[in-house]
This record gives structure tokens, C-alpha cells and sequence, in this order.
């Protein structure tokens, strides 16, 4: 069996020819339409709408955040208030002369350096309690139980006794722990014991008013505590307030951030029509302002071509703000606006003259009541020979057209002066004597 060799050079060319140039043309198709794509105007205006609009997104939603941030630590009280009572007990050596006097504690609400300001809101729930911090000692088992009373009072008026908003006593207990618990408690608490981040001791937390309700006209002054027992050894005493939220506030502390999502939605709404509408105004201003223009009726001076005396008449004409800042290119362009007024106004006048004259002349060649010698030959009177009667000189303003000073004989002009009391102008004098 004969085998043909393989052709390689063939075969190389077959294949840049079916596969590879085919594939490089495509992909540089892709390329350019990719190209032509990215750099297209309708992309690129897209990309900067989107830019734009992801830009303004976040800001909004910062501000949102901020501002409900700022509302939440407005509207929100302390969830829990922990005042510290400084119990006061009683001399062993005064006991014989005094009696038993049971340890007591007196909390100033009003002063700031034990309570911030307006922490107590007005219409506010709150549930008040006692809480102490006693130590594992097994003197402290012996007692049992002991009552604890708490009153709270206001401010008091000059020379009368403090109103008492509301007064509780409550029974408490030291709850009792076997020395096999103590040992494992102890083993299991060692590190933190050795350290001094905790002590041996428990803390009883005793419920003393139950859903207190703050008011604005009486609030709350002050908080007298009293221990019934001189047997419980006590390490430290709070007051400890609660709030029971309600309504809004009852969703803004259970619901926190589903409602912190929906204020902040909320807020970039608003805040996105307040902003369109400034927009709006700001661009509505702008425009009005760029393209202020005013009517004025301007009264104005002509010759009558029948009587050749001159009349005066009114017209309207667009003239810019006095109170509108103008650049120099306004100003000129304002200028060479009213220049080509003045001379298309001073041209139509003079023609309307002109014709005139040659028909008033034409008229009294041709009437029959006109005296001719018979010796003379009769002559056809032309514009030359008739000359337009004298005008005087004429002075345009940008805001009207007053009368000047006459030229010279047979000579027409006009001037045109540019005051700047009205509106900033810029001066020219225009002269044409052969107008």
C-alpha cells in the first residue's frame, strides 16, 4: 500500500486561510464595535448619568443617615438609667445615744453630675427599680429577708413640703448558696477572681414602681432609699431606671434596623423633591434672569412729508434690564443692535423725504393753475431743483430720540450718543453727512 506524503506547506496555508484569518478578522469586528461602542455619545452620556446618579444616591443616602441618626438621639431615651445611692449608716458608738438608724441614701435627679440633662423625658414610661451588690459572706444568709422603701418626690415650692409622686416598699432577700456551689463557682470564676476583673458577690434587683409615667409641669426631683435591716452587709446600691417604650419609640428600639431602612428611605425621598424643586427654581431664576427683557414705549419725533412740520409719535421697543449685569461682549453686541436701529430708522425718513419732495414737485409741475410767461419754455422741475427743505441734526439715545443742534446747510446728520444713566452703555458717535 503507497502513501502519499503529507503536503505540511498546504496544509498551512489551508488553515491560515479557513480558520485563522477568518478568526482575527472577527475578533478585530469585535474589537472596533467594542471600541466604537465604548466611545460612542450615547455611552458615554449613559456612564455619566449613571456616574452621576450613583453619586448623588450615596450623598442622599449619607444625609439620611446622618439625619435619622441625629432624630434617633433626639427622640430616644436611655433605654436604662443606673444612678448610684451612696447609703449612709450609722455610727456603732452613736447607737446607745441615737437609737438603731437603718442605712439611707438620698439621689438628686436634677444635678448633672449624676444625671445628664434631660435624660427623664416628659410622657415617658419607666419602670424604677433598686438594685444592691452584696458579698458571699454567710453573715449575710442569717437575716432573711428585709424590706427596702423607695419615694420619689419633686421639687418643692418655698416654705412647703415636697409633693410625693410615688412611694413603694418591697421586700428583698439574699439569695442563699451552698458552700459545695461556692467552691465551684469559685474554681470556675478563678481567673477572672485572681485578675480583679469580678468579686466574689451577687446582686439583688429588687422591682420597686412599676410603669412611673414622667410629667413635664411635675418632674421627677429627687429619690429617698432606706434599707430596713443594719445585718446585710451592702457594697454598692443603684437606682435604676427602665424605659418602657411605646408606640414609635417601641419600634425604633425592638425594630431597629428595619426602621432605621425605612426613615433613611424616607429622607432620601424627601430630600430628592426638595432638591429637584431647588433645582427648579434655580434654573427657572437663571433664566428668567439671563433672558430678562422689557417693552417701553419710547415717544419719538418725525416730519410730516405733507406739512413739513415735525409730529411726535410712540412706539414699543425691547430693551434690556437696567438692573442686569452686563459683560463687554453684551454690551457691544447691544450697541451694534441699536446702532443698526438708528440707521435703518434714519435711512427710512430720509427715502420717505425724498419721495416727498419729487411728489410734491411732480404735483406742481403738472397743475394747470401754475403761472407760465409765454416766452418760456416750460421746464420740468427735478429733485435737484427742489431741494428737500433743511433738517436738523438729531441726536438718538439708546432710550429715545431727542432733538440736537442743526448741521450745516444742505447737510443731513445724525448723531447717536450712548448714555449710560439707563443701562451700562459703551459711547460711540456715528456721522454720515451724505446719508
Amino acid at each position: 500500500m503507497h502513501t502519499q506524503p503529507t503536503n505540511y506547506s498546504q496544509a498551512r496555508l489551508l488553515l491560515q486561510h479557513k480558520v485563522m484569518r477568518p478568526s482575527r478578522l472577527a475578533f478585530r469586528k469585535v474589537v472596533f464595535d467594542l471600541g466604537a461602542w465604548v466611545t460612542s455619545d450615547a455611552t458615554q452620556q449613559s456612564a455619566l448619568g449613571t456616574v452621576v446618579f450613583t453619586v448623588l444616591t450615596v450623598l442622599l443616602f449619607l444625609l439620611s443617615a446622618v439625619t435619622y441618626a441625629v432624630f434617633y438621639a433626639a427622640y430616644m431615651p436611655n433605654d436604662i438609667t443606673r444612678v448610684p445611692a451612696y447609703l449612709t449608716f450609722q455610727d456603732p458608738m452613736a447607737f446607745a445615744v441615737n437609737g438603731m438608724k437603718f442605712p439611707e441614701a438620698v439621689v438628686d435627679f436634677t444635678s448633672k453630675n449624676i444625671l445628664p440633662e434631660n435624660t427623664l423625658r416628659p410622657d415617658q414610661h419607666y419602670t424604677i427599680g433598686v438594685e444592691l451588690r452584696v458579698p458571699d459572706a454567710p453573715s449575710n444568709y442569717e437575716p432573711g429577708n428585709f424590706m427596702i422603701s423607695l419615694n420619689l418626690t419633686a421639687a418643692a415650692a418655698p416654705k412647703k413640703q415636697a409633693p410625693i409622686l410615688a412611694s413603694s416598699v418591697r421586700p428583698a432577700l439574699v439569695a442563699y448558696k451552698s458552700p459545695l456551689f461556692r467552691i465551684m463557682e469559685t474554681l470556675y470564676r478563678s481567673v477572672s477572681l485572681l485578675s480583679g476583673w469580678t468579686t466574689e458577690g451577687q446582686s439583688i434587683r429588687i422591682l420597686m414602681i412599676d410603669n412611673y409615667v414622667e410629667r413635664e409641669d411635675m418632674s421627677l426631683h429627687m429619690a429617698s432609699l432606706k434599707i430596713h435591716t443594719t445585718a446585710v452587709q451592702i457594697q454598692a446600691c443603684y437606682v435604676t431606671l427602665a424605659a418602657h417604650f411605646q408606640g414609635l419609640r417601641h419600634f425604633m428600639y425592638n425594630w431597629f434596623y428595619t426602621t432605621a431602612l425605612l426613615f433613611i428611605i424616607f429622607f432620601m425621598f424627601w430630600y430628592a423633591v426638595l432638591g429637584l424643586l431647588l433645582w427648579r427654581m434655580f434654573v427657572s431664576w437663571f433664566e428668567a434672569k439671563a433672558n430678562q427683557r422689557r417693552m417701553r414705549k419710547v415717544t419719538k419725533k418725525r416730519v410730516n412729508a405733507e406739512t413739513g412740520d415735525e409730529e411726535e409719535y410712540e412706539s414699543e421697543e425691547e430693551v434690556f434690564s437696567d438692573d442686569e449685569e452686563v459683560n463687554d461682549s453684551d454690551m457691544l453686541t447691544r450697541v451694534r443692535v441699536d446702532l443698526g436701529k438708528v440707521l435703518k430708522t434714519t435711512s427710512t425718513a430720509v427715502a420717505d423725504a425724498a419721495r416727498s419732495g419729487a411728489a410734491a414737485a411732480n404735483k406742481v409741475a403738472n397743475s394747470p393753475m401754475s403761472p407760465v410767461s409765454p416766452g418760456d419754455a416750460p421746464t420740468r422741475p427735478t429733485l435737484s431743483s427742489a431741494p428737500p427743505p433743511l433738517r436738523q441734526r438729531k441726536v438718538f439715545k439708546m432710550d429715545s430720540l431727542d432733538e440736537g443742534t442743526p448741521v450745516g446747510d444742505g447737510e443731513v446728520g445724525y448723531a447717536v450718543e450712548i448714555s449710560g444713566t439707563a443701562s451700562p452703555r459703551s459711547s460711540s458717535l456715528l456721522r454720515d453727512s451724505n446719508l
